[in-house]
């Protein structure tokens, strides 16, 4: 009995608690096995940064600074750089607060707020604009759409209107004065779109009705709604009437050029000094392709230089598939200037099918890709490696691009020898492949022709003058083809109907004519220009090649 007693008299808390910590236990290890691994902190990490660049930063961050931050190594340089990043940016240093980076963050949620149309904000037209510049000086809203009084720069009369906004900042630094963005919802989901024309919001400019939505000019019976759409998107010839002023920034190149400027990343002065360089090093073992880089001026040291490639597909490689054979090229390339700064650098993936009974026929073909940058006036070096990545093969090839500073004499764009102009559909993709203004440009690379071939003459003319009551051009233009030395062709277009389109800034022009009556061989096409206002003259030429038909 004593034993007993001494027994229960042992403290049991030993037992008790084991009993009591076995749950705890458990859980402790359930909670050991959710803890992140090496690899997913990693992760996280590497989002992080990538978040950074990709969204919080995306449109501040210039090309240069870019390129620098993705060949950092490890996340301490990372972290310096971001640092250094705001603090470069920092309008008053002496404080703790960085003045510029608060409000960059209150921009980004106020878009997200306010701008949300399906996805976030931010990404939205409205949100780069508000993020970038901030809040406009002014704004008109007419978020129902409907009846609309135009301005007399967009022609006068009444319409109906898709929901639109107009803002107008006083001052965006790089852009200019007085600068005013449209945003138009055409499909009224709330989703606004950066307008790149006047007539965007006008509902009633496609549809076929005799007397709704005519401008001034077109109740008069002075000009058709052809010669609107036309003339807003760069095909037309201004208004010959001179019913009515137009806006300078309603020409479609300067539309351009203003849209890219909006585009381009606020620059701070200490962000201008920022230098990189990329290097790269190849070894090739031999995949032939032409390259050709020419340029349009956009403003008077602006310019868009379009850069061509054409790899010929029987140089490719094709594996067999189950729809056919496909071949792929991978291009990358490297615009820099001759003190090696780098101002562009892209890489593209072409891919190329042929059915299994047509493979003969895709051979005989060409592939071609089109690039089109923008630079200021200056001396710069295009560096392109293609890679076909079925055979591993490379090919290099590289080019100068000379962009000059702008004159006063009558001036002409390089001539381009092209397969294809056509008017371009599209409205608001001012940037895709082969698309100058309102015109689908398609050049011909190697400048190769056969006699069955129609040869298209694009170029543009600078400093013209213009009629200022009509706001037209006066020219004179004379198209010359040389065989061997001699005169083959000569046609003159005393009339201007090769005259695609004219504005205070620039002279599109464009012909095409037959190759049946030439022999194979090469030849030089000429143009000439004369201006009968200021009496100037200019001329440009290019070499072709005509070959049997194959």
């Amino acid at each position: 009995m004593s034993a007993l007693l001494e027994r229960l008299r042992k403290p049991v808390v030993g037992p008790l608690l084991l009993l009591l910590l076995l749950p705890l236990a458990g859980l402790a290890q359930e909670g050991k096995d959710r803890r992140p691994t090496r690899r997913q902190a990693e992760e996280e990490l590497e989002d992080h940064y990538r978040k950074w660049l990709r969204e919080d930063v995306v449109y501040l961050i210039t090309e240069d600074e870019k390129a620098v931050f993705e060949e950092l190594s490890s996340d301490d340089e990372r972290d310096a750089f971001i640092e250094q990043f705001w603090l470069r940016r920092d309008p008053d240093q002496r404080t703790s607060i960085n003045e510029f980076k608060e409000e960059h963050y209150r921009r980004i949620a106020y878009a997200n707020e306010w701008f949300y149309s399906g996805e976030p904000g931010w990404k939205t037209d409205r949100g780069e604009m508000y993020i970038k510049f901030g809040p406009p000086d002014g704004k008109e809203s007419y978020p129902n759409g409907g009846p609309y009084s135009r301005r007399m720069s967009e022609g006068g009369g009444r319409t109906t209107v898709f929901p639109f906004e107009r803002w107008r900042y006083n001052y965006i630094e790089g852009v200019g004065n007085n600068v005013e963005i449209e945003f138009v919802d055409p499909s009224r989901t709330g989703e606004y779109r950066i307008a790149l024309s006047p007539q965007d919001k006008d509902a009633l400019l496609y549809v076929s009705t005799q007397y709704a939505g005519r401008t001034e000019a077109e109740d008069l019976g002075i000009e058709n709604r052809w010669l609107r759409i036309t003339r807003d998107y760069g095909l037309g010839i201004q208004s010959r009437s001179g019913h009515y002023a137009i806006h300078p920034d309603d020409f479609p190149f300067e539309r351009l050029q203003r849209l890219s400027q909006l585009q381009q990343a606020p620059v701070s002065q200490d962000v201008r000094g920022l230098r990189t360089e990329v290097a790269a090093q190849v070894s090739y073992g031999r995949l032939p392709f032409r390259l050709d880089a020419s340029y349009i001026r956009l403003g008077k040291d602006l310019f868009l230089a379009p850069i061509t490639v054409e790899v010929r597909n029987h140089e490719l490689s094709y594996k067999p598939g189950p729809s056919g054979y496909r071949a792929e090229v991978q291009v990358y390339g490297v615009v820099s200037d001759m003190s090696r700064k780098v101002w562009h650098e892209f890489q593209q993936d072409l891919a190329n099918q042929a059915a299994t009974d047509g493979l003969e026929a895709e051979l005989a073909k060409g592939s071609v890709f089109q690039k089109a940058v923008q630079l200021p006036a200056g001396r710069y070096k295009v560096e392109i490696i293609a890679k076909d990545m079925v055979s591993g093969k490379l090919g290099h090839t590289q080019a100068a691009l000379n962009l000059p500073m702008a004159g006063e004499p009558l001036e002409l764009s390089p001539l381009v020898l092209a397969d294809l102009v056509e008017k371009y559909d599209g409205q608001s993709e001012s940037f895709e492949q082969f698309t100058l203004g309102g015109l689908k440009v398609v050049p011909n690379v190697p400048r190769s022709f056969t006699r069955h071939d129609i040869l298209h003459l694009y170029l543009q003319a600078y400093n013209v003058q213009l009629d200022q009551s009509l706001l037209d051009a006066s020219l004179e233009v004379r198209y010359f083809v040389m065989e061997e030395g001699k005169l083959a062709i000569s046609f003159p277009d005393v009339q201007g109907r090769s005259i695609r389109y004219v504005s205070p800034q620039r002279v599109v022009l464009n012909t095409a004519f037959r190759l049946e009556k030439l022999k194979p061989g090469k030849h030089r096409v000429l143009v000439r220009v004369k201006d009968k206002i200021s009496g100037q003259e200019a001329s440009a030429a290019q070499t072709f090649n005509l070959i049997e038909s194959q």
